[in-house]
This record gives C-alpha cells, sequence and structure tokens, in this order.
C-alpha cells in the first residue's frame, strides 16, 4: 500500500499538483514508519521533500532530505546519501544559505 502511495505522489509531482503529492507522501512516510523497509522510506521521504521544496516549504523538505540522509548512512546505500546531498544543497542554494555549502 505504502509503495502504491509513494507512487501516486510521484505522479501529482510530475503533474506539478503538490499539495495532493504532499498528501499522498505523507501517507506513505505513516505507513513505512509501520514496517521495516528503510530504504523504501528512505525513498518516499526523498520524494516527499521534493514536493515540499516545489512548494516553497523549505523547512520541511529539509528535514525529509536529513532523514532520508540519516537512512541513507545507516543503511550504506551511498546513491541515497549523494541524493541527498544533492537536494540539499539545491535547497541551500535556493535559500541564499551559502555559508553552510563550505
Amino acid at each position: 500500500m505504502a509503495r502504491s502511495y509513494d507512487i501516486i505522489q510521484m505522479l501529482y509531482y510530475n503533474l506539478e499538483n503538490y499539495d495532493k503529492g504532499i498528501y499522498y507522501g505523507e501517507t506513505a512516510v505513516k505507513w513505512l514508519r509501520t514496517i521495516d523497509d528503510p530504504l523504501w522510506l528512505g525513498t518516499t521521504l526523498n520524494n516527499l521533500g521534493m514536493n515540499y521544496f516545489k512548494k516553497g516549504n523549505y523547512e520541511k523538505a529539509k528535514d525529509a532530505w536529513m532523514e532520508a540522509l540519516a537512512i541513507g548512512k545507516k543503511t550504506g546505500n551511498v546513491e541515497m546519501e549523494v541524493s541527498q546531498m544533492l537536494n540539499l544543497g539545491e535547497l541551500y542554494t535556493a535559500t541564499g544559505a551559502y555559508a553552510v555549502l563550505q
């Protein structure tokens, strides 16, 4: 069920309907927190952060990406770590937080 919600989240993201994307992403995260599937949780948090970012809710995007980064580190998933670092770099650039990038 949670994976389906994450897929729907991304469909709405691609349609630029970020509010619905956030709804389905948050629902997916809630489901995933009840099971032991950290890689899918990290992926879903990444996608949720993308929806928040596009809505201009940078703090929630940062929170989602930081949690996904922690999951990547904990599980040894380098691809997930790098993806989150790139997302956070884009966020810090968009918000003018250049000092964080150093």
